[in-house]
């Protein structure tokens, strides 16, 4: 980020080959109204915020005080002329700042700043920015830049002020939870899917669900989970990482929970209501998979309680219709599925909504504080 402020030229004439000094005119180049206010945003979304600029040193500490960057300036020729790199780099990040900067100081502190694994923005307009608009992983340039610096960045502005740097970090923590969602969905899904088949096959000596059950039930509960994509969800307030373990971790207890919670009512339905025929094995273990699949993306859509955070719209219709095709053949029956008691239906239904939103939502809710995200 370049500095603006207040700035001096000298005004002279020239008569007769001699020069004659008249005085001194003050220019100004103001911050933009909202810079400090968005400076705030972004140091609380958890963004280290420095200031990079080639003008003197009392206009860089003017102005980063101004708009809120900090008082911490120094001339760029304090790590410039370091022979050593981690002294060299304990400086960069010790700063708020650096005055009296050239292109390649811009490049280098960018460079030094992702040796030390920091995910590293720039933000510039002119012609000298380019290179550390290239290196770093976020560049940003400014509305007016010139076309070099465009096309050195990764991100554009089209309007004036930072607001649109706060959209491009927030709308990119909401992507990466669409995809820790969708990921926790995805192993929660096959873990639970072949442990539930496999013991089943183990315990009755039958499959409890067919090839075309298994391509009807892949189909209809993958579609919904497409949607996650469009689902409204809220960034962290720190910045986020790939915690595949975790991830993990989550995936498999919630699918050792769906097992459970399965195979209870499994047993359940087999004393009470006691499906006869494989035929109607076959629908049962179909309705047991298909209940289970929906709400668990309903319970992992969110590291929060599922009814903290308002469900998106299209999510919201595409599970109503998932659910209402899903009753309607177990109803019905179809070719090469057979009907199932009404009875059997709404008890499945009402039996994984009651477990998934009390039990699995809350242990969710625990293990991401614990391992994965950050709300507080």
């Amino acid at each position: 980020m370049g500095a603006k402020g207040f700035k001096t030229m000298a005004i002279a004439i020239t008569q007769d080959d001699l020069t004659k000094w008249v005085g001194v005119a003050a220019l100004m180049d103001p911050p933009l109204a909202d810079s400090a206010e968005m400076i705030s945003r972004i140091k609380a979304l958890g963004v280290t915020v420095k200031m990079l600029t080639g003008d003197a040193l009392p206009i860089a500490k003017e102005i980063a005080i101004k708009v809120g960057i900090g008082e911490n300036i120094a001339v760029a020729c304090l790590f410039r002329n370091e022979p050593d790199a981690n002294q060299k780099l304990a400086i960069i990040q010790s700063h708020e700042g650096f005055a009296e900067v050239l292109p390649e100081d811009k490049f280098n502190i960018v460079k030094a700043l992702q040796q030390a694994h920091a995910i590293t923005g720039m933000t510039g307009d002119g012609v000298n920015d380019a290179p550390a608009l290239k290196q770093a992983e976020v560049g940003i340039a400014v509305k007016a830049a010139t076309d070099v610096a465009k096309q050195a960045a990764s991100v554009i502005l089209l309007q004036e002020g930072l607001e649109s740097i706060i959209n491009l970090i927030t709308t990119g923590r909401a992507i990466h939870h669409r995809i820790t969602n969708w990921v926790t969905s995805k192993i929660a899904k096959t873990f639970f899917t072949v442990i539930f088949v496999c013991t089943s096959y183990l315990i009755t000596g039958q499959f409890v669900v067919d090839a075309f059950d298994m391509i009807l039930l892949l189909f209809i509960v993958d579609f919904v989970a497409l949607t996650l994509s469009t689902d409204n969800v809220t960034g962290s307030q720190k910045p986020g990482s790939w915690k595949i373990k975790p991830l993990v971790e989550l995936g498999f207890v919630l699918g050792l929970l769906n097992c459970a919670e399965a195979f209870t009512w499994f047993f359940i339905d087999k004393k009470y209501f006691p499906v006869t025929g494989i035929d109607k094995m076959h629908s049962f273990g179909f309705a047991i998979l298909f209940f289970t699949g929906i709400i668990n993306i309903l319970v992992v859509r969110t590291p929060l309680r599922f009814y903290q955070q308002p469900i998106g719209k299209v999510l919201l219709f595409a599970v109503i219709a998932d659910v209402v095709f899903a009753i309607i053949i177990l109803t019905v029956g179809i070719p090469g599925f057979t009907a199932l008691p009404i009875l059997i239906i709404g008890g499945s239904l009402v039996y994984f909504l009651v477990f998934g939103f009390l039990v699995n939502d809350w242990i969710k809710v625990r293990m991401n504080r614990m391992l994965i995200f950050d709300f507080q």
